[in-house]
């Protein structure tokens, strides 16, 4: 990926949409750089919550780096 990026993708439920079928065809296409894909198993706000544990998780992470 340009610049080295790293990608975090949270999916709502995959059996309901098809975000995380292209999500996987997507990282297949790139020559470069990672893409870690997480099915949510859910539709309703707990995304959200899974989603701003990641970005914790995340910035804990590039303190230590």
């Amino acid at each position: 990926m340009a610049e080295g990026y790293e990608v975090l993708f949270i999916s709502i439920l995959s059996k309901l949409s098809a975000t995380n079928q292209n999500a996987h065809i997507a990282r297949e296409m790139m020559l470069d750089g990672e893409i870690e894909i997480i099915d949510s198993r859910t539709i309703s706000t707990g995304i959200g919550l899974l989603v701003a544990a990641a970005s914790d998780m995340v910035k804990k992470w590039r303190r230590k780096k």
